[in-house]
This record gives C-alpha cells, structure tokens and sequence, in this order.
C-alpha cells in the first residue's frame, strides 16, 4: 500500500480532524493495521509501516537520548500530535519533551500530547511521503506541509532527517514564526557526520549507520 490522500467530496459524520482526535477516523476509512493515519494541510494521508532503514534511524537517534542518563530530555514515537489550532493531526517518528512534561502524560497515560509540549519534532522521509516532510519548496503547493505545521503551532525545533538518495542529510529548523507557518534558521548535516544538537539540548546524534533508501 502506498500513501493515499483521501480528497475531494467524501460524506463523513463529522470533520476528519474531529474524527481523528476521537481516534475514530481509522475505522472509519478501513486502514490496514500498522498504517498511519494523518491529517497534513487539512487532507487525510494513510501511509504504510515504515521500512526497516527508516525504523533503524529512529532507533538510533533514540539511542542517543538514552545514553545521556543526565539528560533532561525524554522522548516517544508514533503518539498523535494534535495541532489544534491548525485542525492538523500528525504522528511524529520522533519527538523529545522534558522529563516533567513526560512524567505528567505518561500519569495521565495521556493519548496524544500538543505542540507546546515538544522542544523537538523528528521526522524521517519515505518515498512516499516525502514532500509531506519538507518545506514546501520553490514549485507552488496546494497545502501546508508538516514544516509549516509544526512552525505554524510553536514547535521550537524540527529535524528532517531525509533518506532520499539525492539528499542523505538531517536538517535542524529552529525560530519558528507562527504567523507565516516557517522556520526562520536552519542548520545542515551530511550522513556520517555527527549531528550537535544545540542548547538547550546538548545531544550528539551519530549518523554513520544511517543509509538512504532504495525502494521501499
């Protein structure tokens, strides 16, 4: 299965984004197991389960986190991420939250966090779904993508790490503006070198395991 946009005219019972925050929309559209649900722009986007290169990037940047035992940062994967004033709902491979705020969801056993809650949103490219990942570009684009999602909702920091062989690189946006939905600086890493996550994160990434992908 490939990635789908569910577009156009489709007789539902309420907004996609409100069935999806009541976690109903999955059931509703048949998605297979393991899919992963989205709304990007204010469209619904099913993707597949990712490839095992992709799942080993995030296990490895995941890794990093873990080793600093002094760190205050914890992180998750695949919890939706609803951006509410945007009426987008996304499910980050990777985001970091201080040890509080982690602490406080997992007592909750909360099951989705806001974007005032992230310090730092990852995502890791497929063939499929790309251009959802990345800033739009200079060719036009009907919606927003999740980087002007996640800059349009606060979110201070986002990685793309991006496996398009053409590419092979992480890119760290910070200094979101809200009001325009983009990312005012950005900060650039081939694969092999290792990623230096700035303050207040002090994290080292090491890239070297990581591949771009071939057909997925």
């Amino acid at each position: 299965m490939t990635t789908a946009e569910v577009r156009g005219p489709m007789k539902m019972p309420d907004s996609a984004f409100a069935m999806w925050e009541r976690g109903e929309l999955d059931e509703y559209l048949h998605v297979p197991d393991g899919s992963r649900v989205e709304i990007i722009g204010g469209e619904v986007v099913v993707s597949p389960c990712p490839s095992f290169g992709h799942g080993h990037v995030v296990q490895s940047a995941s890794r990093a986190v873990y080793a600093d035992e002094s760190s205050r940062w914890q992180l998750a994967t695949n919890v939706d991420l609803s951006l509410i004033e945007i009426q987008d709902g996304y499910v980050p491979d990777l985001f970091l939250l201080d040890r509080e705020t982690h602490a406080a969801l997992l007592a909750a056993d909360s099951p989705r966090v806001y974007p005032a809650q992230l310090a730092l949103a990852v995502e890791v490219t497929s063939p499929s779904n790309a251009a959802d990942d990345r800033p739009p570009g200079l060719r036009p684009r009907r919606r927003r993508t999740k980087w002007n999602g996640y800059a349009a909702s606060g979110v201070p920091f986002y990685l793309l790490i991006d496996r398009d062989p053409q590419a092979g690189c992480a890119t760290l946006f910070w200094s979101p503006d809200r009001t325009a939905g983009t990312y005012g600086n950005h900060r650039q890493w081939k694969f092999g070198e290792p990623i230096e996550l700035p303050t207040p994160f002090h994290l080292t990434l090491t890239t070297d395991s990581w591949t771009t992908w071939t057909e997925e």
